[in-house]
């Protein structure tokens, strides 16, 4: 979520959804690019995301991307995220989705370095 925050000023970056950022953290680089038409534009999202610090460090992580979406809702309802709706245009088409961004209480935790407390559900 740290470089999905970064994203939402960019003028032609976007935050990625709950679901793209699982596939980033579990490693799946060409699901989240199979839908791009574009063939450089496709080539471009694979390398960005391939190059990210956090691609694929959750890779065979238990439950998968079911899971990592699970523990960003979870996040949410704790505070540390928020659901973020972002609206842009893309080839004259409206487009919108919500999007996990950190909340000042999650930047906080971020910063300082320890673990949450862990309680299980």
């Amino acid at each position: 979520m740290l470089s999905s925050c970064s994203l939402v000023k960019g003028k032609f970056t976007k935050p990625y959804t709950a679901g793209t950022l699982a596939k980033i953290l579990t490693g799946d680089s060409f699901a989240t690019a199979q839908f791009e038409q574009d063939p450089i534009r496709r080539r471009r999202r694979i390398h960005r995301l391939e190059t990210s610090p956090f691609f694929s460090i959750l890779q065979g992580f238990r439950g998968g991307e079911k899971k990592i979406c699970s523990i960003m809702n979870r996040l949410a309802n704790l505070g540390f995220v928020e659901w973020q709706k972002i609206t842009f245009v893309d080839s004259n088409e409206e487009i919108t989705y919500q999007a996990p961004i950190l909340t000042q209480k999650g930047y906080d935790q971020v910063n300082s370095g320890k673990y949450m407390n862990q309680q299980k559900d």
